[in-house]
């Protein structure tokens, strides 16, 4: 046969792409289910007498100690390359940490598990927390209202308690009704769908619907503001998984711009989310370039010992390199090799006429090559000189106030490229997660209080109705008592009601966020060496 497996195997009458229905194993071989399967001890434990063929899910042969001895083959011709000066090394985030990448990755995992834990621990005391509040508030009702029927003398003042039939749901004497009281469902029609929709049980649905949407809206906006671990020292194998988990849900799409902008304002003056003002001063800086020059007049410039004349600045955007390391494979080799340095390499041996300074090597072009599993990519990156008008205008003009300016941009360029990475785990991220979620509930309570305030005076007009007194249309109009509260003093009053209740409830989120911060502290400095490299 031929040498191409492939065309072995589509004579033999399968496909290259299609791996096997099962996989095979005997004394001189081993099939793995698939590439990323764990390797077994025997293959470790195999030499030169007794060596053992590893293969794939599609019967190709594989050796991963080859691939080890190509990374390390491949790195010791980087250092080489690099000590002679014709690549330069970028510094790895995972690099100096201890251990291997497998370990790394089981620390991650285990860092997660441990992160879920604690998160379902939290939200499992919050919801009982509020079940407990919720179930008192239904289980008071039928006596909070018996007794202020009472007092209004609307209702004996014997028996002190009300009937147990109000605590039954969708009983006469309860509170929450299937039917509205005030229409009589078999008359019309019309009243029919009346009574269904401003039943108590249909109020609570809309106003759950209403809750929903609310919480979509600034689901999206509060989880960009917040400040979390952003630069991972070792990236997740799936760091995505949670976005399209939330996606699926209807979640995630993007809050409207208004609503992000207000409240990322809000967040930012509590300090808990960064200001965005780097895209703002580049497009100030590039809006006061174009005012001052005109790209239609030829200008000249020198490049590279080079006069070239009629030269038209390029509008491009900036390239953006702040978020680069994140992106980057794990387990890959990455080398930096300047265009420069390749001319060089393919010029003769005459020297040039010219020698360039340490600044004109930083604005030359680079290219990246990446080796990963014996595939080798090459890109080429111009240097964010050349790709900012701005900053190819500052060149040609040399404006003293565009020149700092271009100093400032690389200072903080480069201050950002020695920026600390973080430990971005479930465990790591829990305490940006409640703090989000505090947030969010705190922005729907108060969006959706109006709605509630209606909602519950309905439901107490439908109690008082079942209770065979005076529960007509107008009642449920004079119960809101719109009229005598419209001055500043009732205005003040409910607003100290609302701001009372509020500062309370963010007192206990933030006593509760305390602990669950403490707890996380102590389970990653004990546990997974916080704060030890």
């Amino acid at each position: 046969m031929g040498r191409q497996a492939y065309l072995d195997k589509i004579a033999f009458g399968r496909s290259a792409f299609e791996p096997a229905s099962s996989t095979s194993e005997s004394a001189e071989y081993i099939q793995l289910e698939s590439a990323q399967s764990e390797i077994p001890s025997q293959y470790y434990e195999a030499t030169a007498n007794n060596y053992i063929q590893l293969y794939d899910e599609r019967g190709n042969p594989i050796n991963p100690r080859s691939h080890q001895y190509g990374k390390k083959l491949r790195g010791a011709q980087n250092d080489v390359l690099a000590s002679v000066g014709v690549v330069e090394r970028r510094r790895s985030p995972a690099e100096g940490l201890p251990g291997s990448s497998q370990e790394r990755f089981q620390i991650l995992e285990a860092e997660d598990t441990m992160g879920n834990a604690i998160a379902l621990v939290t939200t499992l005391a919050e919801n009982i927390c509020t079940c407990f509040r919720l179930g008192l508030d239904v289980i008071c009702y039928p006596f909070y209202y018996h007794a202020a029927l009472q007092r209004l003398g609307l209702v004996a003042a014997r028996p002190l308690l009300p009937s147990w039939r109000t605590l039954i749901p969708f009983a006469g004497a309860s509170p929450l009704l299937p039917l509205s009281l005030h229409y009589n469902v078999s008359n019309s029609m019309a009243d029919c769908v009346r009574g269904i929709l401003t039943s108590p049980a249909v109020l609570l649905c809309a106003h759950h619907a209403m809750e929903r949407w609310v919480y979509a809206c600034v689901y999206e906006a509060v989880e960009s503001s917040i400040i979390r671990p952003n630069k991972p020292d070792t990236p997740s194998r799936d760091p995505n998984v949670k976005d399209r988990a939330m996606t699926m849900l209807g979640i995630r799409r993007e809050s409207p711009t208004p609503i992000r902008n207000s409240i990322h304002k809000v967040l930012s003056m509590l300090g808990w989310a960064s200001p965005l003002v780097a895209q703002s001063n580049v497009q100030k800086q590039t809006i006061t370039v174009e005012s001052t020059l005109d790209p239609s007049d030829g200008q000249t410039i020198d490049v590279g010992g080079t006069r070239v004349t009629n030269a038209t600045p390029l509008n491009l955007p900036v390239l953006q390199t702040q978020d680069q390391p994140a992106s980057e494979p794990t387990e890959v080799d990455v080398i930096t090799i300047p265009i420069g340095a390749v001319e060089e390499l393919m010029r003769s041996t005459t020297p040039p006429a010219s020698t360039t300074g340490p600044e004109d090597d930083e604005n030359d072009p680079r290219i990246r090559i990446t080796s990963r599993e014996g595939i080798v990519e090459m890109e080429v990156r111009l240097p964010p000189r050349t790709l900012s008008s701005h900053t190819e205008i500052e060149e040609a003009f040399g404006s003293p106030r565009e020149g700092r300016t271009s100093e400032s941009l690389r200072t903080a360029h480069l201050a950002d490229e020695k920026h600390s990475y973080h430990r971005v785990t479930q465990l790591s991220c829990e305490p940006a997660q409640m703090i989000s979620a505090m947030v969010r509930a705190q922005l729907v309570g108060l969006v959706m209080l109006p709605a509630r305030m209606v909602i519950l005076r309905m439901i107490a007009s439908h109690y008082l109705a079942g209770q065979e007194r005076h529960g007509g249309p107008h009642r449920l109009v004079s119960s809101l008592d719109v009229a005598g509260e419209l001055n500043w003093a009732g205005i003040g009053t409910q607003l100290s009601r609302v701001a009372l209740c509020g500062v309370l409830e963010v007192a206990l989120d933030l006593g509760l966020w305390q602990l669950q911060y403490l707890t996380i502290t102590k389970v990653g400095k004990e546990l997974f060496g916080w704060g030890t490299l």
